[in-house]
């Protein structure tokens, strides 16, 4: 999550959820690297998140699981982008 379109007060609160295996996260340790639209945020527990505060139209959220260098962690569900909508 998130995923598809949102409309209306359903714009207001995002769900952001992700699901990590074989690994935890700390501040010192793995984490996941979120890059909404341009800004970036990292993510040292897992746990869901409220996004507020997007701009109506087209949003992209990419999250990547990253190393305490905050290199990306090589796997092929480690880095994911989906775009998503919010419409009035």
């Amino acid at each position: 999550r998130p995923k598809g379109e949102y409309i209306g007060a359903d714009t207001e609160k995002i769900l952001l959820d992700f699901f990590v295996l074989n690994t935890t996260l700390s501040p010192r340790g793995n984490k996941v690297k979120a890059t909404i639209n341009t800004e970036e945020f990292y993510l040292t527990e897992w746990s869901p998140y409220t996004l507020t505060g997007l701009p109506i139209g087209k949003n992209t959220i990419k999250l990547e699981l990253v190393d305490s260098t905050g290199k990306l962690i090589k796997g092929p569900f480690n880095e994911v982008t989906r775009t998503i909508t919010l419409n009035k």
